[in-house]
């Protein structure tokens, strides 16, 4: 049984003799204690600790000439170091947010993920109208290297594939999030829901047309991971109210994305 049959049973509630194995990859500072406590150096960490420590094997698959496709702002804001002050940096990052956090660090840890990284936002990318008029010119869903143009052997390989194939995207109130701020889109939430409809409406149509770049050229997906982080320990960071006249909607229009997967 390949990995995208073991995943595909396990979805669909199916028996498939074995479930997924996929745990995350370490931090730096993570793999840095790892090192520290054992873990040798020359060697990959995923194959000491899963095949060596656990002993587990995982069935192979055969790699396929997949491109993901990207959502991100094209172009990027210019990442730079505004201020260097006591222990810690003023940064502009890639997203156009200005933020402060520790000197340990510079943004390429914010661009990548690299570390656990505690900052604090300053000013965010969007704050009024004037602002998301020029953040949508980043936006384009036609811009050139957004979507990968597949050879005819390339999709054929793909629809072969033995491996279990998804791209993600941001869900809205996350996207917003990355334009105004935490407080700037709760805030805005109350006081101008006019604005946050129309930012949603923008995001959902613009998924919408990357996705059928992708579709059109005959890729068909597994899956759709849409990251939306919009909770913490408690609660959530909206009422269900909110989440039903805002969020509702769009989450229905994934359906569209889920009648062209697998």
């Amino acid at each position: 049984m390949t990995n995208r049959d073991i995943y595909l049973k396990t979805l669909l509630f199916q028996n498939p003799g074995r479930i997924p194995f996929e745990p995350g990859g370490p931090r730096k500072s993570t793999l840095e204690r790892w090192h520290n406590e054992g873990l040798p150096k020359d060697v990959s960490w995923w194959d000491y600790v899963v095949r060596d420590r656990l002993n587990i094997t995982l069935p192979q698959s055969k790699s396929v000439p997949f491109s993901h496709p990207d959502f991100r702002m094209i172009p990027w804001f210019e990442e730079k170091i505004l201020e260097h002050k006591n222990d810690s940096y003023i940064i502009q990052d890639w997203m156009g947010a200005i933020l402060e956090i520790s000197d340990k660090y510079d943004y390429t840890y914010i661009r990548n993920s690299i570390d656990f990284v505690t900052r604090r936002w300053l000013k965010c990318p969007v704050e009024n109208r004037e602002d998301w008029s020029e953040m949508k010119k980043r936006y384009e869903p036609n811009t050139p290297g957004r979507v990968k143009e597949f050879t005819p052997d390339e999709v054929q390989q793909i629809s072969e594939r033995d491996s279990f194939l998804s791209v993600s995207v941001n869900g809205p109130f996350w996207q917003l999030r990355e334009w105004l701020g935490f407080e700037g889109l709760c805030t805005a939430f109350i006081e101008e829901p006019e604005f946050v409809a129309e930012m949603i409406e923008f995001w959902q149509d613009y998924v919408l047309h990357i996705f059928g770049r992708l579709f059109k050229q005959g890729i068909v997906l597994d899956g759709v991971w849409i990251s939306e982080d919009m909770a913490y320990k408690a609660h959530s960071m909206i009422s269900p109210a909110m989440t039903r006249e805002f969020l509702l909607p769009v989450l229905k229009s994934g359906l569209i994305i889920s009648k062209q997967t697998a």
